[in-house]
């Protein structure tokens, strides 16, 4: 059973724990949901509210995780509820309708259709945690899975159609415009999917932010 972390904490763990398996994957067929993905601290939670006052569908994949009873257990050492995700994809099969916003840094587990992973220098994520009250060690773990574009690498692993905002210094609202472009397009087919090449996934690289730190 592959187990990965819901909470934060565990980011440069799931990675790790599952990369493997995403290896071993065949193609499945999408489904017509936009997954909003990222290290923690990216603008997430943000972006998802500012669409849902833009009458979008969004759901809170974290919460729904909680209310649904979907956790596998609590991680003591990371701190972190625990998630099978592949019970997760099959328990939320067509629970939620076509269209919908899934935001959560899970939600990439869920074969959508379009992926959008929020990025963010590593320096100004790893100041962003600090100020959340991340302890130093679990902010450099984050800030590190975002220099290697952990969930961007994940999410091309499981061929999806992955494109990246980069949110360092766009504040949320015209992130938010973003991803309402990438939307419209994708799953609405309100213009050209070739507008959107310049934000296609594996193209922003930090690495270098974080190589400085050793």
């Amino acid at each position: 059973m592959l187990l990965l972390l819901l909470l934060p904490s565990g980011v440069g763990g799931y990675f790790k724990w599952g990369l493997s398996f995403f290896r071993t994957l065949s193609y499945i067929k999408p489904v017509k949901l936009l997954a909003l993905t990222g290290t923690p601290g990216t603008g997430k939670s943000t972006v998802g509210e500012i669409l849902k006052g833009k009458g979008y569908r969004v759901v809170d994949l974290n919460a729904l995780i909680k209310e649904m009873n979907l956790a596998e257990g609590w991680d003591e050492e990371r701190m972190s509820l625990i998630v099978d995700t592949d019970r997760l994809k099959e328990r939320l099969e067509g629970f939620l309708q076509e269209g919908t916003i899934v935001e959560g840094h899970l939600s990439h587990h869920l074969s959508p259709m379009v992926c959008v992973v929020l990025r963010t220098s590593p320096k100004v994520l790893f100041g962003r945690l600090v100020k959340r009250g991340y302890g130093e060690r679990k902010a450099r773990e984050n800030a590190e899975a975002e220099a290697l574009g952990l969930i961007t690498a994940e999410a091309l692993q499981m061929g999806l159609e992955v494109y990246e905002v980069d949110t360092t210094s766009l504040p949320p609202p015209g992130a938010a415009e973003v991803v309402e472009r990438i939307y419209r397009i994708r799953l609405l087919g309100e213009g050209e999917a070739v507008e959107l090449e310049p934000l296609r996934g594996g193209r922003i690289d930090y690495l270098e932010e974080v190589l400085e730190w050793y």
